[in-house]
Formats: C-alpha cells, structure tokens, sequence
C-alpha cells in the first residue's frame, strides 16, 4: 500500500484541532487519521509522541491526565488556539497550492477524469474572495500556467 505525504505541518494543525474539541492522545490522532483517509496516512507513534512533546514544550498543548503511563491527554491552549486560527486564514490557499500539483500530476499520468475533478477544485478554491486576496504571486502564476492544457509525451 502507497502512504500519503501530507503537506509540511498538516499533523502539527490537525493534532491542534483535535485538542480543541476533547482531550486527545497520540492513539487517538493516529486512528482519526488513518480513519479519515481510509488507511492511507498513518504517521508512525514517533512522529506522533515527538510531536505531542514538542507542541507542549512550545505552549500550544497542555498535559490534562496525571497517568504515569501513556496515552496521555493534551488540550489545546489558547496560544494553541491563535497558532491554529492564524493557520485556518492561509489554509484555503494552502489546499489550492496542493489541487495546483495534484492536476500536474495526473496531467502527467494523462488521467482526464482527475485533472478534471482537480480542475473543478482548484477553480472553486480560487473563487473565493479570501483566497484570491491572498494569493502570493508565485501560486497566481502557476494557477494561469495550469489553464491551458500541459502537453505531455510530444
């Protein structure tokens, strides 16, 4: 089976979120991932716990169980809270820059259904007022590029 490699930082988001909901814990993270891409993304327990440790350690969760032994519980902080708000304003481009390369990809492989479903998504991400505002220029660029068909195998 092929695993994704999510974008730089999603984990570091998604943990954060699920702490504002409930207490979490690195097996909880773990199934929710590999729940929501059906099996395809699973970071390893080390990632996980190094990365429970690290956000602590920055402030941004906060150790909510006294067991001496693990799963502990974390709960997102409010500086957590302002980390995951200032990330919610750039991640519709974010999603955009990451439709960007996923219509490159399958108008490598020739696949005309998925540059078309990718198509459609990008179209609608850079509908949005806020995504367009907020669109550096470098990811304008490639968006104009990506309007005209890529010639492949000539």
């Amino acid at each position: 089976m092929t695993y994704v490699s999510a974008p730089r930082g999603l984990l570091k988001m998604i943990t954060l979120e699920l702490g504002t909901k409930k207490p979490i814990n690195g097996i909880q993270i773990t199934r929710h991932l590999t729940e929501v891409t059906n099996g395809l993304w699973k970071p390893s327990p080390g990632s996980i716990y190094y990365l429970l440790n690290q956000l602590e350690k920055k402030g941004l969760l906060s150790l909510v169980t006294l067991a001496k032994n693990p799963p502990f519980d974390y709960v997102t902080t409010k500086k957590g809270q302002e980390i995951l708000s200032a990330f919610s304003k750039r991640a519709e481009e974010a999603a955009l820059r990451q439709m960007i390369f996923v219509k490159m990809t399958f108008q490598f492989t020739g696949e005309k259904l998925g540059t078309a479903l990718a198509d459609l998504l990008i179209q609608a991400l850079s509908a949005t007022p806020k995504v367009r505002a907020s669109m550096s220029e470098k990811v304008q660029s490639a968006f104009a590029e990506l309007k005209t068909p890529m010639k492949t195998g000539e």
